[in-house]
């Protein structure tokens, strides 16, 4: 479990406080106005923006680094494409060459798509600061709109304990995150009822479904329930095959193919089947979702690629809404799956 810790509200700008007072005073408007034109908010209209940049950078305000970027920028005449700037706090390592490819493939559909809207998007790990370091940084870099990484897979359950009231949130992936918010996160229940679709005219009632709850206990829940309801043999026979990774053996495994004449396996993208067990039910009628090393019955694209760039729409509509801090209502993105043959 990841945690980030409380960090008092009254510490963020401490130093900027009068500045911020000045600024307002100077401009006419309110404090709250200042701080998110300093920020990049899109909220702000680009003339009142412009106007208090500039009498910022007179009175000699520099708490926010972000002052002299945007108004570099203005100079350039960007100011029309920029909106501001978005933070991706990653609940473990910030992913790099090497790392597990769906990490790598929802990180570049993040930043791709940030770009296209506009957004700078900058990247931090929740493991490599403390929690009070990283909220003093979100806020200096001007960043209110926050991505939180948190692949079932990777961290199973991350919780954000500091203050999320100044900050419009979406988590990507399915790990449990509390306090709950806006989601978007792949759809396990309809990618096992595309997958027994594509395996019952194959295999009948002959199909058993192999999951690792330990690392994706969201996922499991969704896949176990679908598996059940969408059996072709029936709710009692699906309960029977839906097999716990963690508890099963080569033994056990050559029992329920022979008693229930088991000709297909889905299995989640973590499971390592015992060794033996390709002599019961080989590869290649097996139903796997990632993409498979070997030829394979058929298998299930997560769509990684949609995943980030999705998340970073939702995270812009927030914005657009001004709708910060946990919702009262959580809304969750579901991105559907797509079959592959194998």
């Amino acid at each position: 479990m990841t945690s980030l810790q409380d960090d008092p509200a009254g510490e963020r700008m401490a130093s900027g406080s009068v500045g911020l007072k000045k600024i307002a005073e100077r401009a006419g408007v309110s404090k709250a106005t200042v701080s998110r034109a300093l920020r990049g908010h899109p909220s702000v209209r680009p003339g009142t923006r412009e106007r208090i940049l500039a009498i910022a950078a007179e009175l000699g305000h520099t708490d926010n680094p972000l002052v002299g970027r945007v108004m570099s920028g203005m100079r350039r005449q960007q100011s029309a494409a920029f909106r501001g700037n978005l933070g991706l706090i990653w609940a473990n390592q910030i992913p790099a060459r090497g790392s597990d490819y769906r990490l790598l493939t929802m990180q570049a559909s993040i930043r791709r798509r940030s770009e296209e809207l506009g957004y700078r998007i900058s990247e931090f790990s929740a493991t490599e600061r403390s929690p009070k370091s990283l909220m003093r940084l979100l806020w200096h870099c001007g960043i209110q709109g926050i991505l939180i990484a948190a692949p079932s897979f990777q961290v199973p359950r991350t919780e954000v304990r500091f203050d999320l009231k100044d900050f419009c949130c979406v988590v990507v992936g399915s790990g449990r995150i509390d306090p709950p918010l806006h989601t978007v996160r792949f759809d396990y229940f309809r990618a096992m009822r595309l997958a027994l679709h594509h395996a019952r005219p194959r295999f009948g009632n002959g199909v058993a479904a192999v999951w690792d709850d330990q690392t994706n206990r969201r996922a499991h829940h969704s896949t176990r329930a679908s598996f059940i309801v969408n059996h072709p043999g029936g709710t009692a026979l699906g309960e029977k095959l839906f097999l716990i990774h963690n508890e099963l053996t080569l033994r056990s495994l050559r029992t329920l193919v022979k008693r229930y004449a088991i000709g297909c396996l889905i299995c989640e993208s973590a499971v390592v089947l015992p060794e033996g067990s390709e002599e019961l039910v080989p590869l290649e009628q097996r139903i796997v979702f990632k993409r498979p090393e070997g030829k394979t019955f058929g298998w299930i694209d997560t769509r990684n690629e949609l995943l980030g760039g999705w998340a970073v729409d939702l995270l812009a509509n927030k914005l657009s809404q001004w709708d910060a801090g946990p919702p009262a209502a959580c809304e969750t993105v579901l991105v559907p799956p797509r079959w592959f043959d194998g």
